[in-house]
């Protein structure tokens, strides 16, 4: 059996929260960046404390819910985007059936450093010092970013990837949509299989519609193929294309020219229904084919490229909720720059649960980055559910 901390004193590498902190999750946050800051560290959720010293064990309610909507957070919050090998979390039971308490095992990345939690549009920068969690002085800050620039090259493989991949993107000319979904731990995936080819044909086994705008192709059945390097194609380069790699990448493209149609402007209900229709096909992957676990890490970015002169615009269902919410669209998207973009950290358990919701955040940070808030996604994302109510 796990050995509790009662009677050790809160030191550079251990603090002691009560059970009600679950209700204060930047709390958290600040704790396991504090600890991502100075080196390693354990917090333990349920274990009350005097003066630092643990003394009294506080049961969590419903800890599985705890636990997950505490991972949800500190991968929402917390960057650079953590790695399962930086923060670990589990569900410790206490003896004679009276229930359990969380520890969350922390590890900080050398060339990641410093890491910060991001709250309330700011981000701040913890550090642990003794049995204290402050923020981080300027020059600690400076000393930090320092070293992280000396050894960015060997840290930032992931991050220098994903930037190459936009670039390389705006350098081939595309123009449009992009939503890309790489698992932290690939699987072998077989691109042969018939569940595969299902899933890609038949639309309504991924929960989507047959002729919705989504990345399904009705007109063209039986059109992906494997490619060279392990790789499935569906759809056109010219239009909308999927890729699906053996290692569980999902790639997913759309023109700005399929995107606008004739009008020059992004339809908001297509541009809600495009990247959704994508994490509910992930869904299905992950959990029926690959049968991935729940713990498991899916790194997600989305892309609007090419966005000068393009406008959003809404579409025929929103124009009661424009009136209500005195909203006004078109609006112009290039204000913020050509490119918007989106990163994220999803624990698959996230997107097996709701797909939709998934969807719904990353476009939501996507507006954000237009300087446009959560009320302009269109009304069919339902916001109590985040699910895309689309008959």
């Amino acid at each position: 059996m796990t050995e509790l901390p009662l009677g050790q004193i809160e030191s550079a590498e251990l603090e002691l929260k009560e059970a009600g902190a679950l209700r204060d999750l930047p709390s958290i946050s600040a704790a396991v960046v504090a600890m991502l800051n100075a080196g390693r560290g354990e917090v333990w959720i349920g274990i009350r404390q005097e003066k630092g010293v643990g003394m009294e064990i506080e049961p969590v309610e419903r800890p599985e819910e705890g636990l997950g909507r505490l991972l949800d957070w500190l991968h929402e919050t917390i960057e650079p985007s953590l790695t399962r090998e930086e923060v670990t979390a589990e569900l410790v039971g206490l003896p004679q059936g009276l229930g359990a308490i969380l520890r969350l095992s922390v590890k900080g990345t050398q060339g990641k450093r410093p890491y910060c939690a991001v709250n309330r549009g700011g981000r701040f920068f913890w550090l642990r010092v003794g049995g204290t969690t402050r923020l981080m002085t300027t020059d600690e800050l400076a000393a930090h970013f320092s070293r992280k620039r000396s050894e960015e090259p060997q840290a930032h493989q992931v991050v220098d990837q994903e930037a190459r991949r936009l670039d390389e993107l705006i350098q081939s000319g595309f123009g449009g949509l992009w939503l890309h979904l790489e698992p932290q731990v690939p699987p072998s995936l077989d691109l042969a299989s018939s569940e595969l080819e299902a899933l890609l044909e038949e639309p309504e086994r991924t929960g989507n519609r047959a002729a919705g705008d989504n990345f399904f192709f009705p007109a063209l059945p039986g059109s992906w193929e494997l490619k060279p390097g392990n790789r499935l194609a569906l759809g056109s380069p010219s239009s909308r294309l999927l890729v699906i790699e053996a290692t569980g990448v999902i790639d997913f493209r759309v023109t700005m020219r399929s995107l606008t149609a004739s009008t020059g402007a992004i339809d908001s209900l297509r541009l809600a229904e495009l990247p959704t229709s994508v994490f509910r096909l992930a869904r299905e992957l992950h959990r029926q084919i690959v049968k991935a676990p729940e713990e498991e890490l899916l790194d997600v970015e989305l892309a609007l490229i090419g966005l000068e002169g393009i406008e959003l615009a809404p579409s025929i269902s929103m124009t009661g909720h424009l009136m209500r919410h005195q909203l006004d669209l078109p609006r112009r998207l290039d204000e913020a720059g050509e490119v918007l973009r989106s990163r994220r950290t999803l624990c698959l358990r996230r997107l097996y649960e709701n797909p939709d919701r998934c969807s719904f955040e990353s476009l939501r940070q996507l507006y954000a980055a237009a300087g446009l808030e959560e009320i302009y996604l269109p009304p069919e994302f339902d916001r109590r559910t985040g699910r895309l109510m689309i008959d």
